[in-house]
C-alpha cells in the first residue's frame, strides 16, 4: 500500500477528473505541486499576497500603469483579532485590521 502524499493525492484527481494516463497525470501534478511548493507555501497562516504601489517613489499624479508597483506579503488574520471580538465587539476588530493591514504594507 503506497502512502497518501500531495502527489499521488493531486495524481488520483486529475486522472479521475481528466481521463487521462497515469503518466500525464503525474506530470501535470508535478507541475501543480512545483507552482504550490513555489508560490503558495511561502505564505504563512492567514497572509496573503497583493500588488501594492510603491508610494514612497510615487508623489506625483500618474496613471497606475506608470507607477512601480510590488508584491507584498499581508497578514489579514491575526491573533489578536479574536481578542477584540471578544472584548470591543467587530467594529473594533475591522478597525484594527484595516489600520494593522495599512501599516504593514507601508513598512514593506
Amino acid at each position: 500500500m503506497q502512502a497518501k502524499t500531495l502527489l499521488n493525492h493531486l495524481v488520483s484527481k486529475i486522472r479521475a477528473k481528466r481521463e487521462i494516463s497515469a503518466q500525464e497525470a503525474l506530470l501535470v501534478a508535478l507541475d501543480a505541486l512545483r507552482y504550490l511548493e513555489k508560490e503558495l507555501f511561502m505564505l504563512g497562516p492567514g497572509q496573503v499576497e497583493l500588488p501594492l504601489i510603491d508610494g514612497l517613489g510615487s508623489h506625483f499624479r500618474q496613471p497606475r500603469s506608470r507607477k512601480a508597483e510590488k508584491l507584498v506579503n499581508l497578514t489579514v488574520l491575526s491573533d489578536d483579532d479574536a481578542l477584540l471580538v471578544e472584548e470591543f465587539g467587530t467594529r473594533a476588530m475591522q478597525q484594527n485590521r484595516l489600520a494593522r493591514l495599512i501599516e504593514e504594507a507601508y513598512a514593506k
